[in-house]
């Protein structure tokens, strides 16, 4: 009898101890669960949900407005400016105000990477003046840090609503003429060297979830 005792007694030390560490697992279990949560909730701290009234104007200097030419270096030419980005920012639509219509054209706004890499890009067609929204399939998520805005046209007529950086060229150490340009219909998938001094003042575009 005491043998079945013993038996009994080792087979309840099992389960109570196989209990205690299923407890000590769900513990941890539910620990990793509430850090995933927190860490989660942190994320959307730093990267909020965007809405519609959130929107990147760039370039978003002041001065007066007026209809500046797209195609600021000339013909398929890239203009790019650098700008730095404090928050997180998710681009689905991009717009622009055609001012100087030239049909059969096409005018390029875009956002490249610090390294020069084809981010985000808006192609409208200036066959009319108007205001003008493209939308971006699938939409980009950019992270805070440095960033090109990039602009050109395929003519050198037409002109796009932007607004003058002391009422004059803008003149950035690092704006300028890309190395790379305007090609089948699309910006370039990477900007190359870029030269400056930035030609002049450039239209502005709207980047918005």
């Amino acid at each position: 009898m005491s043998r079945f005792s013993a038996l009994a007694r080792i087979l309840l030390s099992i389960v109570l101890a196989s209990s205690l560490l299923f407890a000590q697992d769900k513990k941890k279990r539910d620990s990793y669960d509430q850090y995933g949560y927190d860490s989660e909730r942190q994320c959307e701290r730093n990267r909020p949900r965007t809405s519609a009234l959130d929107y990147l104007f760039l370039p978003g200097f002041p001065g007066s407005r007026t209809g500046l030419p797209v195609a600021v270096g000339g013909l398929n030419v890239v203009t790019a400016m650098p700008f730095h980005l404090d928050r997180y920012f998710r681009v689905g639509h991009v717009g622009l105000t055609i001012m100087g219509a030239h049909p059969g054209s096409h005018a390029y706004t875009g956002i490249y990477d610090s390294h020069g890499n084809l981010l985000v890009q808006g192609k409208f067609s200036t066959d009319e003046a108007g205001d003008f929204t493209v939308e971006v399939s699938p939409r980009v998520l950019l992270k805070p840090g440095m960033y090109f805005f990039a602009i050109g046209g395929e003519d050198t007529s037409t002109e796009a609503a932007g607004y003058l950086f002391d009422e004059g060229s803008l003149n950035f150490i690092h704006s300028g003429t890309a190395a790379n340009q305007i090609m089948d219909g699309s910006l370039p998938a990477t900007l190359g060297p870029i030269t400056p001094p930035q030609p002049g003042s450039t239209p502005s575009a709207v980047f918005t979830p």
